[in-house]
């Protein structure tokens, strides 16, 4: 099994390179991301994140999350969501 690193990027284009090698992206700064089929991301910061399909977001301080389909996210801190209606959505308190 392959070790999955967490690697931080700032743009789509950074995203899709780490997404296609198979480790978990860091969305930081305040760029914009779209995600689909069964990636999992964390978004930090004030990065904006529009999920599709199986996705799974973790978002973090101020991130702003837009889910749709059968997408699942995890909110921290005062991370925004908005979801459709078949998102699941977790909302947790800071630790």
């Amino acid at each position: 099994m392959p070790d999955i690193k967490r690697i931080e990027v700032a743009t789509q284009v950074d995203l899709d390179r780490v997404l296609q090698k198979g480790h978990r992206p860091i969305l930081i700064g305040n760029g914009w991301f779209r995600v689909k089929g069964s990636a999992h991301v964390e978004a930090w910061g004030s990065a904006h994140v529009e999920a599709w399909g199986s996705a799974h977001v973790e978002a973090w301080e101020s991130a702003h999350v837009v889910a749709r389909g059968s997408a699942h996210v995890e909110a921290w801190g005062s991370a925004h969501v908005v979801a459709s209606q078949y998102v699941a959505v977790h909302q947790h308190s800071e630790m």
